[in-house]
Parts: C-alpha cells; sequence; structure tokens
C-alpha cells in the first residue's frame, strides 16, 4: 500500500509550510498555514491523492504514520500530539 510523505516546516511563530508527495515521489502540491491542524487538513484534502496512509515530518523528524481519514477528522488533536512529541525530542535530544 503506497503512503504518501507530508513534511511540514515551521517557517516562523504562526507559519508553517508543508509539502505532500505520492511515495518517495516529487512534491504533489505545497502551500502555507498559520497553524499546524490547517497544515494537516489542506495538504490532505486534494482528493488526487491515492493513499490511504501518511507518513507525517515535522521539522526533519518523523511523527508516525496515520490513516489520511483519521488525520482529516482529527487534525487539531493530532497537530497537538506532534507539537507534544516533537518537544519531548528536542528536550531528551
Amino acid at each position: 500500500m503506497p503512503v504518501a510523505i507530508l513534511s511540514i516546516e515551521r517557517l516562523r511563530p504562526g507559519l508553517y509550510g508543508w509539502q505532500v508527495a505520492p511515495s518517495a515521489g516529487i512534491a504533489h502540491c505545497k502551500g502555507t498555514h498559520t497553524n499546524l491542524a490547517s497544515c494537516l487538513t489542506h495538504a490532505l484534502a486534494d482528493t488526487s491523492l491515492q493513499s490511504r496512509l501518511v507518513e507525517i515530518i515535522y521539522c526533519d523528524m518523523p511523527m508516525g504514520t496515520m490513516a489520511v481519514d483519521e488525520v482529516q477528522r482529527a487534525s487539531k488533536e493530532i497537530a497537538l500530539q506532534i507539537k507534544s512529541l516533537h518537544s519531548a525530542l528536542l528536550e531528551t535530544a
């Protein structure tokens, strides 16, 4: 089963950039948003995306692989989990 890759970067406080690629291919689409939850929702809204799973990478750190429909449904909760995990990884690095 193909897994899409969603890469999100914090460009500055209050601005996030993202790009999503099918499997390990070239970026399928790109965008910017003012919060992490919006990045998750808008990046995966493209109906031409064939994957049912997405690997989320935040600030060059893998955050996990999740079902696309789950990320779309619970984007706010997942955004909080990503921020929490990222902070914990930075503290232990």
